[in-house]
Protein backbone atom coordinates (compact mmCIF):
# COMPACT_ATOMS: atom_id res chain seq x y z
CA UNK A 1 0.00 0.00 0.00
CA UNK A 2 2.98 2.48 0.72
CA UNK A 3 3.46 2.59 -2.97
CA UNK A 4 0.11 3.74 -4.36
CA UNK A 5 -0.11 6.46 -1.67
CA UNK A 6 3.19 7.39 -2.26
CA UNK A 7 2.03 8.00 -5.93
CA UNK A 8 -1.05 10.34 -4.79
CA UNK A 9 0.56 12.91 -3.17
CA UNK A 10 1.41 16.43 -4.81
CA UNK A 11 4.99 14.91 -3.89
CA UNK A 12 4.76 12.90 -7.18
CA UNK A 13 6.29 14.79 -10.22
CA UNK A 14 3.45 13.56 -12.67
CA UNK A 15 0.38 14.54 -9.67
CA UNK A 16 2.32 17.54 -9.02
CA UNK A 17 2.16 18.53 -12.45
CA UNK A 18 -1.72 17.65 -12.68
CA UNK A 19 -2.15 19.63 -9.85
CA UNK A 20 -0.89 22.61 -10.95
CA UNK A 21 -2.81 22.18 -14.19
CA UNK A 22 -6.17 21.81 -12.32
CA UNK A 23 -5.11 25.15 -9.83
CA UNK A 24 -4.05 27.31 -13.38
CA UNK A 25 -7.73 25.82 -14.72
CA UNK A 26 -9.34 27.22 -11.54
CA UNK A 27 -7.80 30.49 -11.38
CA UNK A 28 -8.63 30.80 -14.96
CA UNK A 29 -12.10 30.29 -14.17
CA UNK A 30 -12.44 33.03 -11.38
CA UNK A 31 -10.30 35.56 -13.88
CA UNK A 32 -12.98 34.98 -16.36
CA UNK A 33 -16.03 35.07 -13.93
CA UNK A 34 -14.39 39.01 -12.53
CA UNK A 35 -14.27 39.72 -16.10
CA UNK A 36 -17.70 39.07 -16.21
CA UNK A 37 -18.74 41.25 -13.97
CA UNK A 38 -16.39 44.03 -14.25
CA UNK A 39 -18.19 47.18 -15.99
CA UNK A 40 -14.69 48.88 -17.15
CA UNK A 41 -14.82 46.66 -20.21
CA UNK A 42 -18.57 47.39 -20.90
CA UNK A 43 -17.58 51.59 -20.49
CA UNK A 44 -14.80 51.03 -23.36
CA UNK A 45 -16.91 49.57 -25.65
CA UNK A 46 -18.90 52.52 -25.70
CA UNK A 47 -16.29 54.71 -25.35
CA UNK A 48 -16.63 56.82 -28.18
CA UNK A 49 -20.52 57.19 -27.95
CA UNK A 50 -19.92 58.32 -23.86
CA UNK A 51 -17.70 61.03 -24.39
CA UNK A 52 -19.73 62.17 -27.33
CA UNK A 53 -23.59 61.25 -26.06
CA UNK A 54 -26.19 62.73 -27.39
CA UNK A 55 -29.71 61.72 -26.61
CA UNK A 56 -30.08 60.03 -30.23
CA UNK A 57 -27.50 57.63 -29.44
CA UNK A 58 -26.89 57.28 -25.67
CA UNK A 59 -29.83 55.05 -24.87
CA UNK A 60 -28.38 51.63 -26.05
CA UNK A 61 -25.24 52.30 -24.05
CA UNK A 62 -27.40 53.19 -20.81
CA UNK A 63 -29.75 50.13 -21.27
CA UNK A 64 -26.34 48.02 -21.70
CA UNK A 65 -24.81 49.44 -18.72
CA UNK A 66 -28.52 48.56 -17.04
CA UNK A 67 -28.67 45.47 -18.00
CA UNK A 68 -25.17 44.21 -16.74
CA UNK A 69 -26.69 44.63 -12.89
CA UNK A 70 -25.09 44.48 -9.97
CA UNK A 71 -23.48 47.76 -7.68
CA UNK A 72 -21.17 48.46 -9.95
CA UNK A 73 -23.24 49.13 -12.76
CA UNK A 74 -25.64 51.02 -9.98
CA UNK A 75 -22.79 53.16 -9.12
CA UNK A 76 -21.58 53.93 -12.31
CA UNK A 77 -25.36 55.34 -13.49
CA UNK A 78 -25.42 57.19 -10.08
CA UNK A 79 -21.72 58.92 -10.56
CA UNK A 80 -22.76 59.68 -14.46
CA UNK A 81 -26.32 61.05 -13.70
CA UNK A 82 -24.11 63.42 -10.75
CA UNK A 83 -21.91 64.41 -13.16
CA UNK A 84 -19.06 63.10 -10.92
CA UNK A 85 -17.93 60.55 -13.76
CA UNK A 86 -14.36 61.31 -15.85
CA UNK A 87 -12.25 59.39 -18.58
CA UNK A 88 -8.45 59.79 -18.34
CA UNK A 89 -6.71 61.33 -21.65
CA UNK A 90 -3.79 59.07 -21.05
CA UNK A 91 -5.63 55.36 -20.93
CA UNK A 92 -8.83 56.19 -21.66
CA UNK A 93 -10.87 54.88 -18.74
CA UNK A 94 -13.31 56.03 -16.66
CA UNK A 95 -13.60 56.86 -12.69
CA UNK A 96 -15.51 58.54 -10.44
CA UNK A 97 -14.36 61.33 -9.12
CA UNK A 98 -13.86 64.47 -6.86
CA UNK A 99 -12.99 67.84 -6.50
CA UNK A 100 -9.75 67.83 -4.10
CA UNK A 101 -7.23 70.44 -3.34
CA UNK A 102 -5.23 73.10 -5.62
CA UNK A 103 -8.12 72.37 -8.09
CA UNK A 104 -6.77 68.33 -8.06
CA UNK A 105 -10.04 65.91 -8.69
CA UNK A 106 -9.14 62.90 -6.93
CA UNK A 107 -10.49 59.52 -9.01
CA UNK A 108 -11.95 56.61 -7.48
CA UNK A 109 -11.74 53.07 -8.79
CA UNK A 110 -15.43 51.69 -10.13
CA UNK A 111 -14.14 48.22 -9.66
CA UNK A 112 -12.72 48.61 -6.17
CA UNK A 113 -13.74 51.79 -4.55
CA UNK A 114 -9.83 52.32 -4.48
CA UNK A 115 -8.62 55.83 -4.27
CA UNK A 116 -6.32 56.60 -7.27
CA UNK A 117 -4.63 60.09 -6.54
CA UNK A 118 -5.46 63.35 -7.06
CA UNK A 119 -4.99 64.43 -11.49
CA UNK A 120 -4.87 67.57 -12.74
CA UNK A 121 -8.28 68.53 -14.18
CA UNK A 122 -5.95 69.35 -18.13
CA UNK A 123 -5.18 65.54 -17.70
CA UNK A 124 -8.69 64.44 -17.57
CA UNK A 125 -12.06 64.83 -19.28
CA UNK A 126 -15.66 65.11 -17.40
CA UNK A 127 -18.72 63.28 -18.65
CA UNK A 128 -21.30 66.47 -18.26
CA UNK A 129 -24.82 64.86 -19.54
CA UNK A 130 -27.01 67.06 -20.76
CA UNK A 131 -30.97 66.92 -19.03
CA UNK A 132 -32.63 64.57 -21.55
CA UNK A 133 -29.70 62.03 -20.68
CA UNK A 134 -29.63 62.70 -17.38
CA UNK A 135 -33.63 61.85 -18.01
CA UNK A 136 -32.59 59.05 -19.31
CA UNK A 137 -30.23 57.55 -16.95
CA UNK A 138 -32.82 58.31 -14.07
CA UNK A 139 -35.35 55.50 -15.53
CA UNK A 140 -31.95 53.51 -15.82
CA UNK A 141 -31.56 53.50 -12.07
CA UNK A 142 -35.00 53.01 -11.04
CA UNK A 143 -34.53 49.62 -11.34
CA UNK A 144 -31.62 49.37 -8.84
CA UNK A 145 -33.45 51.53 -6.61
CA UNK A 146 -36.58 50.26 -6.13
CA UNK A 147 -34.84 47.73 -3.98
CA UNK A 148 -32.17 49.61 -2.73
CA UNK A 149 -31.54 49.44 1.19
CA UNK A 150 -31.58 53.00 1.29
CA UNK A 151 -35.56 53.82 2.00
CA UNK A 152 -34.89 57.52 0.67
CA UNK A 153 -33.85 56.21 -2.74
CA UNK A 154 -36.75 53.90 -3.31
CA UNK A 155 -38.52 56.90 -2.22
CA UNK A 156 -36.77 58.94 -5.00
CA UNK A 157 -37.53 55.49 -7.49
CA UNK A 158 -41.09 56.01 -7.28
CA UNK A 159 -40.94 59.63 -7.74
CA UNK A 160 -39.29 59.32 -11.39
CA UNK A 161 -41.91 56.78 -11.59
CA UNK A 162 -44.62 59.09 -11.65
CA UNK A 163 -42.85 61.48 -13.40
CA UNK A 164 -41.62 59.63 -16.11
CA UNK A 165 -43.65 56.11 -16.32
CA UNK A 166 -42.71 54.10 -19.11
CA UNK A 167 -43.56 50.42 -20.41
CA UNK A 168 -39.84 48.78 -19.15
CA UNK A 169 -39.96 50.03 -15.39
CA UNK A 170 -43.21 47.87 -14.88
CA UNK A 171 -41.28 44.40 -14.34
CA UNK A 172 -38.77 45.90 -11.82
CA UNK A 173 -41.79 47.74 -9.62
CA UNK A 174 -43.66 44.60 -9.91
CA UNK A 175 -40.61 42.40 -8.49
CA UNK A 176 -39.79 45.19 -6.10
CA UNK A 177 -43.60 44.94 -4.68
CA UNK A 178 -43.34 42.00 -2.20
CA UNK A 179 -40.55 42.83 -0.53
CA UNK A 180 -41.12 46.15 0.48
CA UNK A 181 -40.31 46.73 4.03
CA UNK A 182 -42.15 50.27 4.55
CA UNK A 183 -45.64 50.50 4.78
CA UNK A 184 -46.54 53.82 3.02
CA UNK A 185 -43.53 52.58 0.18
CA UNK A 186 -45.35 49.64 -0.30
CA UNK A 187 -48.81 51.07 -0.70
CA UNK A 188 -47.61 54.02 -3.19
CA UNK A 189 -45.93 50.77 -4.64
CA UNK A 190 -48.96 48.56 -5.43
CA UNK A 191 -50.62 51.61 -6.44
CA UNK A 192 -47.88 52.62 -9.48
CA UNK A 193 -47.85 49.35 -10.53
CA UNK A 194 -51.52 49.29 -11.11
CA UNK A 195 -51.30 52.50 -12.85
CA UNK A 196 -48.66 51.21 -14.83
CA UNK A 197 -50.43 48.15 -15.81
CA UNK A 198 -53.27 50.09 -17.31
CA UNK A 199 -51.28 52.15 -19.70
CA UNK A 200 -48.36 49.76 -20.27
CA UNK A 201 -49.63 45.68 -19.82
CA UNK A 202 -49.39 44.03 -23.09
CA UNK A 203 -51.83 41.70 -21.78
CA UNK A 204 -55.30 43.78 -22.51
CA UNK A 205 -57.11 41.54 -19.71
CA UNK A 206 -54.91 42.77 -16.84
CA UNK A 207 -55.28 45.92 -18.29
CA UNK A 208 -59.01 46.04 -17.58
CA UNK A 209 -58.64 44.15 -14.90
CA UNK A 210 -56.55 47.22 -13.67
CA UNK A 211 -58.82 49.58 -14.89
CA UNK A 212 -62.15 47.91 -13.05
CA UNK A 213 -60.31 47.63 -9.78
CA UNK A 214 -59.34 51.76 -10.00
CA UNK A 215 -62.54 53.33 -11.25
CA UNK A 216 -63.88 54.36 -8.30
CA UNK A 217 -60.79 56.04 -7.72
CA UNK A 218 -60.59 60.17 -8.69
CA UNK A 219 -57.39 60.46 -8.40
CA UNK A 220 -55.47 62.62 -10.50
CA UNK A 221 -52.71 60.23 -11.03
CA UNK A 222 -55.54 57.61 -12.77
CA UNK A 223 -57.56 60.24 -15.19
CA UNK A 224 -53.76 60.90 -16.01
CA UNK A 225 -53.22 57.27 -16.79
CA UNK A 226 -56.52 57.26 -18.43
CA UNK A 227 -57.20 59.85 -20.72
CA UNK A 228 -54.34 59.04 -23.17
CA UNK A 229 -56.09 56.33 -23.64
CA UNK A 230 -59.06 57.94 -24.92
CA UNK A 231 -57.42 60.65 -26.80
CA UNK A 232 -58.24 60.77 -30.80
CA UNK A 233 -56.43 61.66 -33.46
CA UNK A 234 -57.97 62.39 -37.23
CA UNK A 235 -57.30 60.56 -40.20
CA UNK A 236 -58.41 60.04 -43.92
CA UNK A 237 -58.02 57.23 -45.83
CA UNK A 238 -59.21 55.83 -49.10
CA UNK A 239 -62.48 53.77 -49.43
CA UNK A 240 -63.17 52.62 -46.45
CA UNK A 241 -62.11 52.96 -42.60
CA UNK A 242 -59.40 49.97 -41.91
CA UNK A 243 -59.91 47.26 -40.15
CA UNK A 244 -57.26 47.56 -37.79
CA UNK A 245 -58.14 51.02 -36.59
CA UNK A 246 -60.00 51.19 -32.91
CA UNK A 247 -62.73 53.75 -34.87
CA UNK A 248 -63.91 56.32 -32.40
CA UNK A 249 -66.08 57.84 -34.76
CA UNK A 250 -66.72 58.46 -38.49
CA UNK A 251 -67.00 61.88 -39.44
CA UNK A 252 -69.07 63.31 -42.87
CA UNK A 253 -67.50 66.50 -43.95
CA UNK A 254 -69.80 69.64 -43.93
CA UNK A 255 -71.29 67.64 -40.95
CA UNK A 256 -70.46 68.49 -36.82
CA UNK A 257 -68.18 71.05 -37.32
CA UNK A 258 -66.08 69.27 -39.87
CA UNK A 259 -66.07 71.89 -42.96
CA UNK A 260 -65.60 70.86 -46.69
CA UNK A 261 -62.43 72.72 -46.50
CA UNK A 262 -61.37 71.14 -43.63
CA UNK A 263 -62.13 67.58 -44.57
CA UNK A 264 -60.24 68.71 -48.19
CA UNK A 265 -56.57 69.94 -46.44
CA UNK A 266 -56.57 67.01 -44.87
CA UNK A 267 -56.37 65.58 -47.81
CA UNK A 268 -53.88 67.09 -49.42
CA UNK A 269 -51.47 66.78 -45.86
CA UNK A 270 -51.65 63.49 -46.34
CA UNK A 271 -50.46 63.93 -50.22
CA UNK A 272 -54.36 62.22 -51.50
CA UNK A 273 -55.24 66.01 -53.29
CA UNK A 274 -53.34 68.42 -54.87
CA UNK A 275 -52.91 72.36 -53.40
CA UNK A 276 -56.24 74.46 -53.19
CA UNK A 277 -54.66 78.02 -54.83
CA UNK A 278 -55.84 80.84 -52.59
CA UNK A 279 -57.38 83.83 -53.49
CA UNK A 280 -53.68 85.74 -52.07
CA UNK A 281 -52.20 83.23 -54.56
CA UNK A 282 -54.30 84.06 -57.39
CA UNK A 283 -53.49 87.79 -56.90
CA UNK A 284 -49.92 87.26 -56.17
CA UNK A 285 -49.55 85.15 -59.79
CA UNK A 286 -51.40 87.54 -61.66
CA UNK A 287 -49.29 90.52 -60.82
CA UNK A 288 -46.59 88.64 -61.69
CA UNK A 289 -47.62 87.58 -64.69
CA UNK A 290 -49.05 90.89 -66.33
CA UNK A 291 -48.24 91.94 -69.75
CA UNK A 292 -48.80 95.47 -71.80
CA UNK A 293 -51.16 96.12 -69.14
CA UNK A 294 -53.15 92.53 -69.58
CA UNK A 295 -52.95 89.37 -67.58
CA UNK A 296 -54.51 86.14 -69.00
CA UNK A 297 -55.94 87.51 -71.67
CA UNK A 298 -58.22 90.27 -69.55
CA UNK A 299 -57.29 93.91 -69.29
CA UNK A 300 -56.18 95.43 -65.71
CA UNK A 301 -58.94 97.17 -65.31
CA UNK A 302 -61.61 94.27 -66.04
CA UNK A 303 -59.97 91.96 -62.80
CA UNK A 304 -62.36 93.50 -59.91
CA UNK A 305 -63.97 90.11 -59.07
CA UNK A 306 -63.44 86.91 -57.83
CA UNK A 307 -64.77 85.59 -60.64
CA UNK A 308 -62.45 87.52 -63.21
CA UNK A 309 -59.36 86.68 -61.15
CA UNK A 310 -60.09 83.46 -61.57
CA UNK A 311 -60.75 83.33 -65.04
CA UNK A 312 -57.67 85.09 -66.22
CA UNK A 313 -55.78 83.01 -63.46
CA UNK A 314 -57.49 79.84 -65.34
CA UNK A 315 -56.09 81.06 -68.50
CA UNK A 316 -52.36 81.28 -67.38
CA UNK A 317 -53.13 77.66 -66.23
CA UNK A 318 -54.20 76.50 -69.19
CA UNK A 319 -51.25 77.95 -70.40
CA UNK A 320 -48.91 76.10 -68.02
CA UNK A 321 -47.65 79.04 -66.48
CA UNK A 322 -49.01 78.87 -63.14
CA UNK A 323 -50.49 75.43 -60.98
CA UNK A 324 -54.26 74.78 -62.04
CA UNK A 325 -57.03 75.68 -59.81
CA UNK A 326 -58.78 73.27 -58.15
CA UNK A 327 -62.70 73.02 -58.87
CA UNK A 328 -65.51 72.51 -56.60
CA UNK A 329 -66.45 69.40 -58.72
CA UNK A 330 -62.91 68.10 -58.10
CA UNK A 331 -63.32 69.29 -54.42
CA UNK A 332 -66.38 66.39 -54.43
CA UNK A 333 -65.30 63.89 -56.14
CA UNK A 334 -62.04 63.74 -53.71
CA UNK A 335 -64.15 63.95 -50.69
CA UNK A 336 -66.59 60.78 -52.12
CA UNK A 337 -63.79 58.56 -52.68
CA UNK A 338 -62.27 59.02 -48.89
CA UNK A 339 -63.63 58.40 -45.56
CA UNK A 340 -62.55 61.01 -42.82
CA UNK A 341 -62.45 59.44 -39.11
CA UNK A 342 -61.13 60.03 -35.68
CA UNK A 343 -59.39 56.58 -33.90
CA UNK A 344 -58.58 56.10 -30.33
CA UNK A 345 -54.91 56.29 -29.64
CA UNK A 346 -54.65 52.47 -28.30
CA UNK A 347 -55.18 50.06 -30.51
CA UNK A 348 -57.89 47.92 -28.04
CA UNK A 349 -61.48 48.65 -28.33
CA UNK A 350 -62.26 46.69 -25.20
CA UNK A 351 -59.28 49.14 -22.91
CA UNK A 352 -60.94 52.05 -24.60
CA UNK A 353 -64.31 50.58 -23.36
CA UNK A 354 -63.21 50.39 -19.98
CA UNK A 355 -60.77 53.73 -19.79
CA UNK A 356 -64.53 55.53 -21.35
CA UNK A 357 -66.39 53.80 -18.55
CA UNK A 358 -63.94 53.99 -15.62
CA UNK A 359 -63.85 58.09 -16.87
CA UNK A 360 -67.62 58.32 -16.93
CA UNK A 361 -67.63 56.73 -13.19
CA UNK A 362 -64.93 59.35 -12.26
CA UNK A 363 -66.49 62.16 -13.68
CA UNK A 364 -70.05 61.69 -12.24
CA UNK A 365 -68.29 60.68 -8.28
CA UNK A 366 -66.14 64.58 -8.94
CA UNK A 367 -69.22 65.81 -9.72
CA UNK A 368 -71.37 64.38 -6.48
CA UNK A 369 -68.19 65.37 -4.21
CA UNK A 370 -68.35 69.28 -5.63
CA UNK A 371 -71.82 69.30 -4.92
CA UNK A 372 -71.64 68.15 -1.41
CA UNK A 373 -68.63 70.29 -0.90
CA UNK A 374 -71.13 73.17 -2.36
CA UNK A 375 -74.13 72.24 0.02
Amino acid sequence: MPGPLHQNTPDNPQMKQLFLAGLAILVSCFAVQAQETSIQPLLQKHQATITKSSRKTIGPVIDAIAAQGGPRAQLVLETWLAKDMWLRKSDGLFFAGEAAENRQIRLRDFETGETLGEFAKSDLKQLKPNSGIRAMISTALVRFQLSDPDKAKRKDALTAIQRNPNAALLTPLRASVDSETDPALKAQKQRLERLLTIGYDPDTTARITAITEMSGDIGVDLRATLNPLVATTRHVAPGSVPGEVNLARRLEPGEDGFSRMLAYDLLVSNGLAPQRISADAIRIALADNIVGGRVGGLPLASLNTDHARQTAYQALAEAGTVPPLVTNTQIDMALADHVFFDAYADPSPAVTAAALSALSTIETRVGLNKTLDLT
